[in-house]
């Protein structure tokens, strides 16, 4: 699998990240012709998609869990915080303690892959 880091700075059009990608990745069939930068995206999202129910990107990375249709991931808070659950939506709080009504370690959210303007604030 992928670095988790590795793939967001891939994603993002960092060329030393695709080439790590393309290290690891298997060689790309002659008969597939795209840019070796559209070969790596290609990689990332089948290492996504290579098991359905779940997905690890490295060991420490995320974790997406599909629902039918939906993928949801569990997002840690940031060391030294911890995430209130509000009604109009989760926020971080400062400090460790989730011992208490509302507080939460992590927060599982949808993933989307492409934008849905309809969704949109």
């Amino acid at each position: 699998m992928y670095e988790k880091e590795t793939c967001h700075k891939a994603r993002k059009g960092d060329k030393e990240s695709i080439a790590l990608i393309l290290l690891e990745a298997p060689d790309m069939p002659k008969e597939m012709k795209m840019r070796p930068e559209d070969y790596a995206m290609k990689m990332i999202d089948d290492a996504m998609h290579m098991d359905h129910e779940t997905m690890h990107m490295s060991d420490k990375g995320y974790e997406v869990k599909m629902d039918g249709s939906k993928k949801t991931m569990k997002i840690p808070a940031p060391e030294g915080f911890h995430f209130m659950m509000y009604k109009d939506g989760p926020v971080l709080m400062l400090g460790e303690d989730v011992e208490h009504e509302g507080a939460a370690g992590e927060i599982e959210i949808e993933v989307v892959e492409e934008h849905d303007a309809s969704r949109l604030m």
